[in-house]
């Protein structure tokens, strides 16, 4: 499993070094319009719910791929056909190394 302080939107994570990259990942959520209540507080936790979805999508790819971090992450959403929203979580699978030395 992929820690959440190895997911990042930047291009490094303090304190490791990209040892070889891995590929592009993504995950891809599609929700139908009509499942969104009428409150506020149900337009919220639905997006909350389907770009989690997405994310745990994109992160399940990368350790499929034998990455210990993803760098880059971003998300991206539309709208299909009028009555459905696809949100995609996506960023590059990576692997990192320490860059401390360890003290004996």
């Amino acid at each position: 499993m992929i820690e959440i302080k190895m997911i990042t939107t930047g291009v490094d994570i303090p304190g490791y070094k990209v040892v070889e990259l891995l590929g592009f990942v993504q995950g891809i959520t599609v929700r139908e319009h009509f499942l969104v209540a009428h409150t506020d507080t149900a337009k919220v936790e639905f997006c909350v719910h389907t770009r989690a979805h997405a994310f745990d999508a994109m992160v399940a790819q990368a350790v499929e791929l034998g990455a210990n971090a993803i760098i880059g992450v971003r998300y991206e959403n539309c709208i299909i056909m009028e009555s459905y929203t696809e949100i995609i979580a996506y960023g590059t699978a990576v692997l990192v190394e320490s860059t401390s030395e360890k003290r004996v």
